[in-house]
């Protein structure tokens, strides 16, 4: 059985005892209850992990001696920023801890037309901090050794006016299959059709996945005008809490990070 896993974004920075933040800390000492001496491994969320030994272990504050350098897990080979639009409640914890095991570098929310935002979510850095911790929890369990940066939330022309113009880095919109039967919608693809346009794997991709009630016509005409791919999922249409997850694994694994 591996040892335990805790976040330590300081570790390898200077000496090689480490002291974990606090929420680790009480983690290891009130919940699994570990002891002085015992065994744990300590990754620093920007791709590197170590074996550890415990030097101390109060409720709100624990070192531990850095050891043996392990080899993380892979990362995918495309460098994937999802965009999710702000989503009812809390369903966007539940996005950032999928993209977060599927192994995204960012995840940055966008308020979309129909996101049902209010003025407190907007300035609410305890949301943010929120989604961060969510990241962190993430990454210990399925055991990669980043975590993706969380960005506060930003509106879609924002979101459009930040993508590259570059070919290695494209921008992918995923749509409802409705979408494509509008008179009024710019080229929709679908999964075959785009795998045939870019039959190149990209270094880097932005993915945009829309809100309860998807993106409006506007949006797709914006967003097309931008230069995204706009590429249906099939003929169902799923949750908005839940496509994020089927995009992401489905293109990864057109993209062979599967």
């Amino acid at each position: 059985m591996s040892p335990p896993r805790f976040f330590a974004p300081d570790a390898g920075l200077t000496a090689d005892d480490v002291e974990l933040p606090p929420d680790e800390a009480e983690h290891l000492a009130r919940v699994l209850r570990l002891r002085v001496g015992a065994q744990v491994r300590v990754f620093d969320g920007r791709g590197h992990e170590w074996l550890a030994r415990i030097e101390t272990a109060g409720k709100r504050r624990a070192t531990v001696e850095l050891g043996q350098a392990v080899t993380p897990k892979e990362e995918p080979h495309v460098s994937i920023t999802l965009a999710p639009a702000i989503l009812k409640g809390d369903s966007l914890d539940q996005v950032i801890r999928d993209a977060t095991t599927l192994g995204v570098v960012k995840v940055q929310p966008v308020i979309a037309a129909r996101s049902e935002v209010t003025r407190t979510l907007r300035s609410n850095a305890t949301r943010l901090e929120r989604w961060r911790r969510v990241a962190v929890a993430a990454a210990k369990q399925c055991g990669r050794a980043v975590v993706p940066a969380i960005e506060p939330p930003e509106s879609f022309a924002a979101c459009l006016g930040r993508q590259p113009a570059r070919p290695q880095h494209m921008a992918i919109m995923t749509v409802e299959p409705d979408a494509a039967v509008a008179a009024d919608s710019p080229a929709i693809l679908s999964l075959s059709a785009y795998q045939k346009k870019r039959a190149a794997r990209p270094d880097a991709v932005t993915m945009l996945v829309g809100p309860e009630g998807g993106w409006t016509s506007d949006e797709l005409r914006q967003a097309a005008a931008s230069g995204c791919d706009l590429v249906t999922l099939g003929r169902r249409t799923f949750r908005a809490d839940a496509t994020p997850l089927v995009a992401l694994a489905l293109f990864q694994f057109l993209w062979g990070d599967f």
